[in-house]
């Protein structure tokens, strides 16, 4: 490959590192157990802002949340409802109405019209919601006795990872219709949260107050890793930070300087 074909491909990925929109916003979204929804914004941290999306209501109990878009995201109740939110518009959706005995106890997003959603009941569900006329879901599996999914994550937009409370945690593949047990069902272990790394990696919580790394390269043959033993406390959340826009900006532009200099110093040798 010439120098100048070299010099040209690392000006296009600066370029396109330096155009990335610089994070201007900071807004998330609060759910209460008495069922109201609201959004806050924390962009000047001296004049928070925040409006009701909907008001507490009786017998409503958000259980699990995900953001599709900067503007929609979609909420699970353990009565069994999920809904679907537009916060530029006011709107909001049905995908499921509320049905006595269903708990939903996690979410998370695929791409910016799916979604995944488990139930304490054993069940697994992928939802479409790109036509907002006519939501459609399908079963990964379907409610099983005995299984509890408790935390959920994304790690490609066709691959995740569930885990149970009863120690079980399993790797699910959309396009191939193939699943792996992580890790197989333990008495007395019970895991409380999940949150991606990377493509391949995730780590994972639990209540008695241990937390792993694992590795699912090979599906066939993750490796797992001890980031911290059982002890006191229990983790209920967790969330992976990733590099600002801005920082990232910073770095294209270090690329570009780099490159610069070094072009000049092989024209003096020349």
């Amino acid at each position: 490959m010439g120098k100048g074909l070299k010099f040209f491909i690392l000006f296009v990925v600066a370029a396109l590192l330096i155009s990335a929109p610089v994070a201007q916003a900071a807004e998330f979204i609060a759910a209460r157990t008495e069922g109201a929804v609201r959004l806050y914004d924390v962009t000047n941290p001296s004049s928070i802002t925040d409006s009701t999306i909907q008001g507490d209501g009786s017998g409503l109990t958000w259980s699990g949340s995900a953001g599709l878009t900067d503007s929609r995201f979609v909420a699970a109740r353990t009565e069994g409802g999920i809904k679907l939110y537009d916060v530029d518009s006011g709107q909001d959706w049905n995908v499921q109405t509320d049905q006595s005995g269903l708990t939903w106890s996690a979410v998370t997003r695929l791409t910016d019209t799916l979604f995944v959603a488990t139930r304490e009941e054993g069940a697994i569900m992928v939802f479409d919601v790109s036509d907002t006329s006519n939501f459609t879901d399908s079963f990964i599996q379907t409610d099983s006795s005995g299984l509890t999914w408790t935390a959920l994550t994304a790690l490609t937009d066709t691959l995740f990872v569930a885990a149970r409370a009863e120690g079980g945690i399993e790797l699910f593949d959309l396009i191939g219709g193939q699943d792996w047990d992580v890790r197989l069902d333990s008495t007395g272990l019970t895991w409380s949260a999940l949150t991606r790394i990377s493509d391949t990696e995730f780590v994972a919580a639990r209540e008695e107050g241990g937390m792993l790394l694992f590795d699912v390269s090979d599906p066939y043959n993750p490796s797992e890793f001890m980031i911290r033993s059982d002890g006191a406390g229990t983790w209920s959340t967790m969330i992976t930070l990733v590099p600002e826009p801005a920082t990232m900006s910073l770095f294209g532009l270090g690329c570009v300087g780099l490159l610069a200099r070094r072009r000049r110093k092989s024209c003096c040798r020349e």
